[in-house]
């Protein structure tokens, strides 16, 4: 399974997904997935989420490490998981959608994407 098609099947497992991306630590995305017809523009957020995670992982640091973050808006919700020190997760969801799953998958789907990224070196 491709990096694009396990990050799709990951975002179409969560109710209210509106988009997901693995965001490498420019904020480039090295594969991105959008709902169609969402009407929320998720891109913007994710980047704007980089500089938080990097504030919680210090923070976070003397707790063992940050493996997520959670950033609420009025319009959407931004899950972040960290899959290494280059690379993030992030699945944004529409006001109502289930972020208990989508924190759940996201953490479950985190080595997968650990082990897809490092093999591209």
């Amino acid at each position: 399974m491709t990096l694009q098609e396990r990050l799709e099947a990951l975002a179409r497992g969560v109710e209210g997904a509106v988009g997901a991306a693995l965001l490498g630590e420019d904020g480039v995305p090295l594969c991105q997935w959008m709902a169609v017809g969402a009407g929320v523009e998720v891109e913007a957020g994710w980047v704007e989420c980089l500089p938080l995670v990097a504030l919680a992982r210090q923070v976070g640091g003397a707790e063992g490490g940050l493996e997520g973050l959670t950033v609420q808006a009025a319009r959407c919700w931004t899950l972040v998981s960290v899959v290494d020190d280059r690379h993030h997760l992030v699945l944004s969801l529409a006001p109502g959608g289930n972020a208990g799953k989508g924190r759940y998958l996201l953490r479950l789907h985190a080595p997968e994407f650990r082990r897809e990224v490092a093999a591209l070196g």
